[in-house]
């Protein structure tokens, strides 16, 4: 039992109630002063965030991109009939993305990859996106860890995680997939390489 003193004109219920209420004025205080302090930092742009910024078009013609995707499917989709790798190639192949778009405007970061929406995070949160239609949401993710920027996008059909890195002359960006759906045998990963506009 806690050890109680009685200030004058105080009862024992009285002190306690009393130093409940400064421990909660305290606990008030500190995580105010932690959310005041956390929030500069969440609008600062992470240091070498900026160099990632810009237009990047696919170095090689489409087609060439188009067999890295489709020879990466064959290994991820495995044993499924062969008309509905057909089906599911030609989607993939319609929707190549022979451009991407970074950009980064205090602590978001907005990622645009082919024809797709362009998706606007914080960095180090996640958010609820919707598609162009309205037919489609996901959660999307942005992290930087100073080298290179993962975005990660979950829907009801699986995981993408696209992983963009820098060349260390900033002309070049690495475009590394991944993408893990429960209609797959296989993880499907392939890497495409783009060069600043």
């Amino acid at each position: 039992m806690d050890k109680l003193t009685i200030d004058e004109g105080m009862t024992p219920r009285r002190t306690r109630r009393r130093r409940d209420l400064r421990g909660l004025q305290l606990l008030v205080l500190l995580g105010t002063g932690l959310g005041v302090l956390a929030l500069p930092a969440l609008a600062e742009t992470p240091p070498g965030l900026d160099k990632f910024a810009g237009k990047y078009k696919y170095s090689k013609d489409r087609d060439h991109g188009v067999a890295i995707v489709e020879k990466a499917l064959d290994a991820a989709l495995g044993d499924l009939n062969m008309m509905m790798k057909l089906v599911v190639k030609k989607s993939m192949s319609s929707r190549f993305a022979e451009t991407v778009s970074i950009e980064v405007s205090g602590g978001e970061l907005g990622i645009k990859i082919g024809d797709n929406e362009k998706a606007t995070v914080a960095v180090g949160k996640t958010e609820t996106v919707k598609s162009a239609d309205g037919k489609q949401s996901g959660k999307v993710t942005h992290l930087f860890d100073g080298a290179k920027i993962t975005e990660t996008l979950t829907g009801e059909n699986g995981t993408i995680t696209n992983v963009f890195q820098l060349s260390a002359d900033g002309k070049t960006l690495q475009r590394d997939v991944n993408v893990v759906s429960p209609r797959m045998q296989k993880p499907l990963k392939y890497r495409l390489i783009y060069t600043r506009k």
